[in-house]
């Protein structure tokens, strides 16, 4: 008989139910599901919830068949031309590339932020990471002011001002 592969989250669902079966506390259940699966473990609410499922006698294991929308505005289309829009005017709302894209504001926002890996900050959009010209800039930057600390040490280190951002 073949051995069938079942997805993580199904199967720590199956360990979830049988230890709330054998009445272990759910911060316990999290604890040991930590233990065992590391980063692939669902997050802390889902054991939590999965486990007040169980205890309320919940049969299934599997996700309850549900209605889900399409998403027909989350196309490459309207995710090349946000990223034009964004580029052009770093300082343009989600509201006004909604109206721009004639698309719900929930679909630019999910663009933006999973798609185009934007986030707001000081009012402009700014890349989540760090573009290559960037990590050369900052690595420039550190040898620089490693090279300072090297020739003055202490010196060095005490004439550095550092200030609150706010």
């Amino acid at each position: 008989m073949s051995e069938q592969k079942l997805p993580r989250s199904l199967e720590q669902r199956i360990v979830i139910k049988f230890l709330v079966g054998e009445n272990v506390p759910s911060a316990e259940i999290h604890h040991r599901l930590q233990q065992h699966y590391g980063e692939e473990l669902i997050s802390r609410t889902r054991v939590f919830e999965w486990c007040k499922c169980f205890r309320e006698r919940r049969g299934r294991v599997e996700n309850e068949p549900h209605y889900r929308r399409t998403r027909t505005s989350v196309t490459e289309p309207n995710i090349d031309r946000s990223d034009v829009l964004i580029r052009e005017n770093i300082r343009i709302t989600i509201k006004e590339l909604g109206a721009m894209l004639s698309i719900r504001v929930g679909c630019v926002e999910y663009i933006v932020k999973y798609h185009l890996h934007y986030r707001k900050l000081n009012a402009r959009w700014v890349p989540r990471t760090l573009t290559d010209v960037n990590k050369v800039v900052h690595m420039q930057t550190a040898s620089r002011l490693l090279q300072q600390f090297e020739d003055a040490g202490n010196a060095f280190l005490k004439s550095i001002v550092t200030t609150d951002e706010t």
